[in-house]
Formats: C-alpha cells, structure tokens, sequence
C-alpha cells in the first residue's frame, strides 16, 4: 500500500505538472480527436450513461476538470454532474453522469507514454484493485464501463483530454443564430422560382414560413424576410394565390396567419390580397356548425380544435390589419363555441375534436396536444389584447400552466411529447413555442420566456455536427439524420421546432425597459411595417429601424416601467426624411383613447423631439408610431419630468460621437434582463 501511495504522489505531480488543467475551461474527452465523451441525449438526470458521440461542440460533450486530494474529477459542464461509475468499483460496472461522492468520482490519470495529452483513466478499490475507464466500443453511442487492466483494449482505453474553445452553457444570440444557420443550411434550397424548404409542401411550409416570420419578429433583421418573400414566391407558384383546392381548411389557415403577419411586417399589398381572398373563402365553406364552429375538411364531417384554434388567430390578424370588425366578431364566435365545446376553462387543457349531431355536440377524442394548446393559447391572448376581456386572460394562463404542468419532462421542463422526427406531429411544439412568447410579453411573464429558452437550449444540446436538431429534442440527432428507416435528410417540418423555440427565446432583448432609461429600437418586442437597418455607421454603431414608408408603421416596447415616478414628459430619437413626417406616442393600445402624445411636423434629419404627456405611472407599452404619410425611422424613446428629462444614466455614459440633443446618448436600463437565458437584475 506504502508503494501504491508514493506512485499515486508522483502520478499526481506528474498531471498537475508537465499536464496541467486550467481552472474555469472545458475540455473534451476522446478517443480519436472526433468523438468525445457525452452525457447520453443531453439528459439532466442523475445515472444517465456517458456515452462516445461525434463532437457537436455543445456543453453537453465538455468536462470541467477539479483536482481532487488524490486524482482528478471530471465535471459535465450541462448537467453539473460527475464522471462516476453506477455501482461498485470494479470490472462490468457502466459509467455514468452522477451527483457523486468524492470518493465515487475522483479518477488517478497515467500518461501514456509517446502520446500527448493522453492517460489511462483509473479507479482503485481495495476490494477488486485497479480497474479503467474504458469505452465498449467506438461507434457512435457506445456507453462505458470499468474494464481490469488484463483485460483492457488499448484503442478503447486510451483517452486524450483537450482543452477545447468554450461551448456556451445556456441560450443567447449566437446559439439561436448557429441554431438557424444549421437548418438553413441543410435545408433552403434553390427552386425555379425562389427557393423552397425541403421538398416544398403546405401546412408544414406554412408552419416554417410563420417560424421565418418569428425569427423576424424577434431580430427585426432584414435576412428574414428574404427568405420570406423567396419562399411564399415558390409557394405561389406551386399552389396558386387562391387555395380553394385544398379540402383542408386548417391548412389554409395557417397559411392566411403566414401572409398576414407579412404584411404586418412588411407591408406588402400581395400580402394582404392573399390573406383576406383565403381567408373569406375558407371562412365561408367551413361556418357550417352551430356557434361559429368551423369544419376541419370538406368532405368530412366534424370539427377540431386545429382550424378553430388557428381561424380564430388569423381572424385578430385580419381585424388589426383591415379595421374590419367583421374578422373580430368572427374569432369571438368562433372563440366562444371552441371555449363551449372543446376546451375545459377551469383546467386549461384543449380537446381535439368533436361532432354535432342533431344539435347536440358530443367530444370524439379527448387527446390534447401542443399544437391545440398553442394555438388555444393565441386565441385568448390575442382577444385580450384587443378586447381587454379578462376572461381570454384568465383562459391564457390556464392553458399555459396545464401545457407546463402536462406536457412536459418533470426534470428537465422540455416538452416531452412528440418525440418523432415526421409525420403531422413532429412539427407540433413550435406552435406552442410562438403563441408562449406572445403570452409571455403579453402578460407580463419573463419566466415563460426562460422556459422557451430552455427547451432551445436542450434542443441545442442534441443537435448534430451539421447543426441540426430533429424534432425528438429529448434524444441526440443523429449524423445522417436517420431513424430506423425514416430519413429526415430533405424532411425539415420536424427540425424547424428546434428553430421556433430559439426564435422565440427572444434573446438579447431586455424583457422590462426603465421608462426613464433611454430605450434603444433593437429592445423592441413589436413591429410593423419596418425593419431593423444593417447600416449602423450614420449613428455610431447605435442601432436604429428602417424608414417607414406605411402610414400606421410602429415599433412597440413592452414592460417599460415607470413604477411610482411620474412622467409628463417623452422625447424621441427620431430621423424624417422630409418636413410632412411626423411621430406619436400610445400606451398599450393602437386606440385613440390610449393615444398620449403626436408631434408636429418634424425637421428633416436625426433629432429628439420632446413632447408633454399625461402625467404616467405602471408599467405599460410603449408604441412609437408614424401616425401619417411620411418618412420616418426611429431610434429611441425615453421619459422624464419637468425637472429631468435626460436619462438618468446619461450621466455615467462613455461620450459618443452620437449626439442627438447635444448631450451624451447613454444606453444605460435597470430591470430584469434576460441574458444567456437567464434572469440579471441590473440596478
């Protein structure tokens, strides 16, 4: 044992020497440099088998390494677990990721000579002696188990540790960006015209398309509606501007929600024709049941959670871009019988379908999926925002907390149901990824939006090297994007969930906005009829939109706190491009009853202009609007008193070559900001 000691020693002053580990890196375990050591499917849960996976550069494959008192500890940098045997140490014992005692976790390392970098990774127990660390075998997935020494394969026992470039450990911008750069990627194509996901289809491309228009929503970058306006060209051009051929109704629907919300963003009259042309003939073949209830197919008899749900968020669309009442009164019809027949208020769970029958309406499949919790919970969210009803409120947050509570992994909180790479199913949960994020900024939640992160993370996590994550986020994407015989290579539907929860992750943003801090447009939570410019060199590096050419374009803020300050007072960083341009000012609303404040006419060029407000406390949203034909782009807002209407964190700002008002334009917020998917409190 003395012997055992002393080389133990001088193993030690060897590692810790002439092999080094820094403190605070990752480092990659391997067997040939390409596939290293992985917590199977990214799992969180303690005794998780370790297992050999090509490297896919996520924090669910790197290692912290802790020098222990006699050997060293390996870290899992997702999970917080240890490197540690299931069992007894001795031989046939798997390896897994466990919250393990010190003695369970701590490995003795022998370099192997001639090889840098490179040991025998050991555990010793009195009882059965020294056994190692040992891969059974080297494809992809093999696990590990503890091996003697008389027994053990040098090509499976033979581990290089190297420190390898930080793989992020929670959701921001540059995992969204890989996220959508990989399924892009793979799977936008060059078609005659325009181009096309896949091989091109309809509810699914449908369903892509909205993901695109999430991605713009959240970036405001223009890249988004290149892709937009490439795919829908292609679309048009496969199915024509009128969809009348297609029997299924929710098809139709989600592709009239596509093209409103383009026109919304873009405000192209195309748009909007095949919106509304779609829409009022769908509307009108389907309105066959008793309280508004829609048909889900001619041809078919009975109706389903998945057109009423989507009808009655295309409808608020088409109201808010028309002023037509006549959409709003359609989805509160629709909303109504759904709600009746189809929906438990008191739970918030979403039945599937039903069927009337002489009057009577009678559920036929109870099952409740995300796509018809999600598009239940756009419903009420958008009929709460125009209507201000509490009951479509009270009917969000029910449906929100059943989805959290039912459909998903009680460990992890990632949405465990539909774990299939096709068929209808797979592209199920990115709908409910898109109507959460309306909920969360709706109703003020900042933690729905952490919970939208974390699936993005997890998602991340099991993605491929080729960065793509099919839509079974709960296991590891395979290299060649099979499974069994389903082969998912030119199949995006399934891998574009993955997208839509890191789209709507909304990261970068701050979720609350100091009313009295200056706000800059890339904070923004709402856009219409502009976009972001790529141009940042005529403000110093500040970002600021695109001129507005559409009278009714806005920018909107939400959660700006003004807590118990009043404000009588609101400057905004504005830039017309000719005197008739003007700008004004709402709170929550786009009515005229919530309208605060409206300029004159205003000089050509950047300039602040300040304007007198009701005196206003809360916490609100904020809609900078350009009320008239004009042209206008704006870059911050900002509210203060008579006495302060300069930012109070001006004061403390680096000078800048950007001055609007002949003060420093500062960018300093407190509040809670949601950063690498986690709340910071920034006082």
């Amino acid at each position: 044992m003395a012997k055992r000691i002393l080389s133990l020693l001088f193993l030690l002053a060897v590692a810790r020497g002439l092999y080094a580990f820094t403190e605070g890196s990752q480092y990659g375990i391997t067997l040939d440099g390409k596939s290293f050591l992985f917590a199977r499917n990214a799992a969180l849960t303690d005794g998780t088998d370790v297992v050999v996976w090509p490297d896919t550069k996520v924090a669910a494959q790197r290692w912290a390494v802790e020098a222990g008192d006699e050997g060293f500890c390996f870290l899992n940098v997702h999970s917080g677990k240890y490197l540690a045997p299931y069992g007894v140490r001795k031989a046939g014992t798997r390896v897994a990721q466990r919250s393990a005692s010190l003695s369970q976790r701590q490995w003795t390392l022998t370099p192997v000579e001639g090889a840098a970098d490179t040991y025998l990774i050991s555990l010793y127990s009195s009882n059965y002696g020294t056994v190692l660390l040992s891969a059974t075998g080297s494809e992809q997935g093999a696990a590990l188990k503890l091996v003697g020494e008389d027994e053990a394969d040098p090509a499976l026992t033979r581990w290089k540790i190297v420190e390898l470039n930080d793989a992020a450990i929670a959701f921001n911008e540059q995992v969204r960006d890989e996220m959508v750069d990989g399924f892009m990627k793979q799977y936008y194509r060059n078609a005659s015209p325009g181009h096309v996901l896949g091989g091109g289809g309809w509810w699914g491309d449908a369903e892509m398309f909205e993901t695109i228009l999430d991605l713009f929503e959240t970036t405001g970058d223009t890249r988004y509606k290149t892709y937009f306006d490439e795919l829908c060209r292609n679309f048009i051009s496969r199915n024509g501007s009128t969809w009348r051929g297609n029997n299924y109704n929710d098809d139709i629907s989600w592709m009239v929600l596509a093209c409103i919300r383009a026109y919304k963003f873009f405000g192209s009259a195309n748009y909007r024709s095949y919106a509304k042309t779609n829409f009022d003939l769908m509307y009108k073949r389907a309105q066959v049941y008793p309280e508004g209830m829609l048909r889900w197919c001619e041809g078919k008899d009975g109706t389903n959670s998945c057109i009423n749900g989507p009808a009655i968020v295309a409808a608020c669309y088409l109201y808010e871009m028309l002023g037509d009442s006549s959409y709003l009164d359609k989805a509160k019809a629709t909303y109504a019988g759904q709600r009746a027949h189809l929906f438990v208020p008191s739970s918030g769970r979403v039945y599937d379908s039903g069927q009337w029958s002489g009057g009577t309406f009678k559920v036929s499949n109870d099952w409740s999926s995300t796509y018809n919790q999600g598009t239940m919970l756009g419903a009420a969210v958008k009929l709460w925002h125009i209507t201000g009803d509490d009951q479509y409120l009270r009917d969000a947050k029910n449906i929100y907390q059943w989805t959290y509570t039912n459909l998903c992994d009680n460990t992890s909180r990632v949405i465990k149901v539909c774990q299939v790479i096709d068929t209808d199913l797979c592209g199920f949960k990115g709908i409910f990824m898109r109507y959460a994020r309306l909920f969360a900024e709706e109703t003020d939640r900042p933690d729905v939006l952490e919970w939208i992160a974390r699936n993005a993370f997890y998602a991340y996590q099991n993605r491929n090297s080729k960065g793509v994550t099919w839509s079974k986020w709960l296991t590891k994407t395979s290299e060649n994007l099979r499974d069994g015989d389903k082969d998912v290579t030119n199949d995006p539907f399934g891998a574009s969930t993955a997208v839509s929860a890191a789209a709507n992750a909304h990261a970068g943003a701050s979720y609350y906005k100091d009313a009295f801090g200056r706000t800059q447009v890339s904070d923004f939570n709402d856009i219409q009829f502009m976009q972001l410019s790529a141009d940042v060199s005529e403000v110093d590096g500040r970002p600021f939109t695109t001129y507005a050419t559409k009278e009714g374009a806005y920018i909107c803020f939400k959660n700006v706190q003004f807590a118990d300050r009043e404000a009588t007072q609101v400057t905004v960083g504005v830039m017309a491009a000719n005197t008739s341009s003007r700008v004004a000012v709402y709170l929550d609303r786009l009515t005229p009853d919530c309208l605060l404040a409206e300029s004159d006419a205003l000089p050509e060029g950047w300039s602040t202009v300040t304007l007198s407000i009701p005196a206003t406390t809360g916490t609100h949203a904020v809609y900078l609007v350009m009320p008239a034909s004009g042209k206008v782009a704006f870059h911050s807002v900002w509210f203060g008193d008579a006495t302060r209407i300069t930012p109070a964190a001006e004061a403390d700002a680096a000078p800048s070559a950007f001055d609007l008002s002949g003060r420093m334009a500062g960018g300093g917020q407190k509040g809670i900001l949601i950063v690498d998917g986690r709340k910071i409190l920034v006082r």
